[in-house]
């Protein structure tokens, strides 16, 4: 069964076990939904966001996330948080602000993680 995917692009994803014709639009579609999950929300675990995002691995919700920082992805600012005992917070940055810091601004929070 292929899944729809409710934008028209769909985005390119790299890795050692990335294929494109198995895992394009499943990959694409679980970004779009973090994105437009994540969009004006205050600051969520993996968790809540795959919860939230009404996705099933957390795994791939937490690679999502750091994909939003990459240029092909939007190059969007995801600031992280540390809670307690490993467990993170992030915050998807409005695009305005993104937009507003330009896009060869660096913060700390940028840093993979």
């Amino acid at each position: 069964m292929k899944m729809t995917h409710k934008h028209e692009d769909l985005y390119d994803f790299d890795g050692d076990d990335y294929q494109q014709d198995r895992d394009q639009v499943r990959l694409s579609s679980s970004l779009d939904k973090i994105r437009d999950f994540m969009e004006g929300k205050p600051p969520l675990t993996v968790e809540q966001v795959m919860q939230g995002a009404e996705l099933k691995s957390i795994t791939s919700t937490s690679a999502n996330i750091r994909n939003l920082r990459k240029e092909q992805h939007g190059r969007r600012v995801v600031e992280r948080t540390y809670i307690s005992d490993g467990l993170y917070k992030y915050q998807l940055l409005s695009a305005e602000t993104h937009k507003a810091n330009g896009p060869d601004d660096k913060k700390p929070s940028e840093v993979e993680g």
